[in-house]
């Protein structure tokens, strides 16, 4: 990797699968190698596995698209013959040198494929026909109404020259540089993806958003986000520790602390006195404040602190239902210590980086650190395996036949 290789993102391939992890360990080499990543680049040899990453890619970006889809057609699009001060550019010898200068990362080498999402520019807009010129690169597709997939609207209300839209391709036509395409969105919401091993603590997968090119900030790693049910796992651990068994009875009487009185996720403020198995499973909110309140929240505190989250566990009750918030890289390394039968692997992208000579600079050493003992770890893996069964919060999620334990989390906006 050299620095003169990631200064101008224009000139950079189309957004691909490995921008994000790309970018983390350009951003690592950068602060650690200036000089050396200036003057003659690295070789760096990473953890990401290019089957997981690809496969992760395409989960997140179909995810979200699917998610997107039924939400409200927004018509938002970036304009780009606006100045700084975004006001509208009315030179027209201005607005076609623009028209014709503007490049995209989607539209680096021409390459491209039926059911790709990809940017395209208005070129121009035909009123009496109702068609809308769009160029992809050096490729351009015709849009009328019937390309207008769920907007709705007719071509010449919805776009303008100058305006950048996602579009899904529908055929390519390599010999005429024309595509097929229908008009699409990028999606309002964000999402991301840590893929970990959990004995090594390499990084198999990192996604940070839907789209390097449009939002470069990386939810993996950035976003600091309340963790929601999904922080339950930690107090269930402390319980287990304090001697509690997956079929002790959890209370689930209401309880009330001044003027917080906390509610399941239907609303109710009770329910039947269950099993500890059953609490995690159905995510029941008063199971968990109870055994918070019976475990102490020094005890809870410092049982987070050892499963590797730095921002402290506030000290209050509601801290049991997901309050602190957390980053993705964070909570999936906290819970790869669950597998990895109580042993956590301080999680890494890199394996080794190499000068230009062939000199190693850096090579990865396991680091490791004991947070709960086996029997607690392999006793939340069988009650966690409950949350994907019938009768769990995410049956669903076991769809696809393998061994699977995890554990739901829903916060507000």
């Amino acid at each position: 990797i050299k620095l003169a290789d990631s200064a101008y993102y224009r000139d950079v391939p189309k957004s691909t699968a490995w921008d994000y992890p790309v970018e983390e360990i350009r951003k690592y080499l950068e602060e650690k190698y200036t000089t050396r990543v200036a003057q003659g680049g690295l070789k760096v040899y990473s953890t990401i596995n290019v089957e997981a990453q690809k496969l992760a890619t395409k989960a997140i970006r179909e995810g979200l698209r699917r998610y997107d889809s039924t939400r409200p057609w927004r018509s938002e699009y970036q304009n780009i013959l606006v100045d700084e001060n975004n006001n509208p550019i009315t030179d027209p010898k201005e607005i076609q040198r623009r028209l014709q200068a503007y490049k995209h990362p989607d539209w680096y080498g021409d390459d491209y494929e039926k059911g790709e999402f990809i940017k395209g520019l208005v070129m121009s807009v035909d009123n009496q026909k109702d068609e809308v010129v769009v160029r992809f690169g050096r490729y351009t597709a015709v849009v009328t109404e019937k390309d207008m997939g769920r907007c709705k609207k007719k071509p010449k209300d919805e776009l303008r020259p100058g305006y950048l839209a996602e579009f899904e391709i529908k055929e390519v036509d390599p010999a005429e540089k024309r595509l097929k395409v229908t008009l699409s969105q990028v999606p309002e919401v964000q999402a991301a993806l840590i893929c970990l091993n959990a004995k090594t603590g390499e990084i198999v997968a990192m996604v940070g958003g839907y789209d390097f090119a449009t939002n470069k900030f990386n939810n993996a790693t950035q976003g600091m986000r309340q963790t929601g049910s999904a922080f339950k796992p930690f107090i269930y651990a402390a319980a287990l520790e304090w001697g509690m068994t997956p079929d002790m009875l959890v209370s689930g009487a209401p309880i009330k602390r001044g003027y917080w009185q906390p509610k399941n996720y239907d609303g109710s403020l009770s329910h039947p006195n269950v099993p500890m198995r059953v609490a995690l499973a159905k995510s029941y909110n008063i199971a968990a404040v109870h055994l918070l309140d019976q475990v102490g929240i020094q005890a809870a505190a410092q049982m987070v602190r050892r499963f590797g989250i730095t921002n402290p566990m506030a000290p209050y009750l509601p801290s049991a239902l997901g309050a602190t918030e957390v980053p993705l890289i964070e909570m999936a390394s906290a819970y790869s210590a669950f597998p990895n039968r109580g042993v956590r692997v301080e999680p890494h992208l890199i394996r080794k980086v190499l000068d230009r000579d062939g000199k190693v600079l850096e090579e990865w050493q396991k680091t490791t650190s004991r947070v709960t003992s086996e029997y607690v770890a392999l006793t939340m893996v069988d009650m966690m395996q409950d949350v994907v069964k019938p009768g769990g919060t995410a049956p669903n999620a076991n769809a696809g036949g393998h061994p699977l334990a995890g554990k739901t989390g829903t916060v507000n906006d």
